[in-house]
């Protein structure tokens, strides 16, 4: 029901001569044993660091445009007439 635009899980950014890096990866058991992902989290950690240089232009508007759009709500359903007393 829930549908939101696609938007970077991983990113990184300046923020005056420090570095901001997040990943929203992680939650379940399982990713954390997933090459791909410790790739990913080492990389970020040695960007973070300074051990590493990578370009991070702010870019969110071109890579993911809708990423700041919130998505409509679903429509509520019909109300349910209330059930009718049963005559005795």
């Amino acid at each position: 029901m829930y549908q939101q635009p696609p938007y970077p899980n991983p990113w990184a950014r300046k923020e005056g001569n420090g570095r901001v890096w997040h990943t929203s990866m992680g939650h379940r058991e399982d990713v954390w044993t997933n090459p791909i992902f410790q790739e990913i989290l080492v990389g970020g950690i040695k960007w973070v660091l300074g051990e590493v240089q990578a370009k991070v232009p702010a870019n969110l508007q071109t890579t993911a445009p809708g990423a700041l759009t919130n998505p409509s709500y679903p429509p509520k359903p019909a109300a349910k007439p209330a059930p009718q007393a049963k005559a005795q």
